[in-house]
């Protein structure tokens, strides 16, 4: 199904305390049809038509934090995701990882756009990291046929 695109975040995004923030979405591993802007961060659909969109991201825990995901269209929540990490650990591990995604279909018109923005509340004000790699954190999507 084209248009198609998959990007990930090339280096880790350091995550100011319950700030909602742009993925740093900014490295294609394909882009079918030049549809995914990586200065922008965003998705910007060729045509009208209903179509899929998956984020997947992994946040580094070192205080008790809230992290939220959600995917944006035209500035506005269209999905969005919750996760409490409640305690830091024992004292063998001092640090851990929270990864989840989400997914939507949504009816677009040409030229809407499509975002992901995160945001960590974390109890002890700190700044939290959301992981860059293709394993880690990634943004894609597709027109589903219609």
């Amino acid at each position: 199904n084209t248009p198609a695109f998959s990007v990930y975040v090339n280096s880790d995004q350091t995550l100011a305390d319950n700030v909602d923030t742009l993925a740093d979405f900014d490295t294609e591993t394909y882009d079918t049809d030049s549809v995914y802007n990586t200065t922008s961060k965003r998705f910007v659909a060729p045509s009208a038509g209903k179509y899929f969109f998956y984020t997947r991201g992994r946040f580094v825990q070192t205080s008790i934090s809230q992290y939220v995901i959600a995917i944006r269209k035209n500035g506005s929540e269209i999905a969005k995701r919750y996760i409490y990490s409640g305690s830091v650990g024992t004292t063998i591990f001092t640090i851990q990882y929270f990864s989840y995604d989400i997914s939507c279909n949504v009816s677009l018109s040409t030229d809407d756009y499509i975002d992901v923005y995160v945001k960590s509340d974390s109890t002890a004000g700190s700044t939290i990291t959301f992981n860059g790699g293709t394993v880690h954190s990634e943004f894609s999507g597709y027109k589903l046929i219609t």
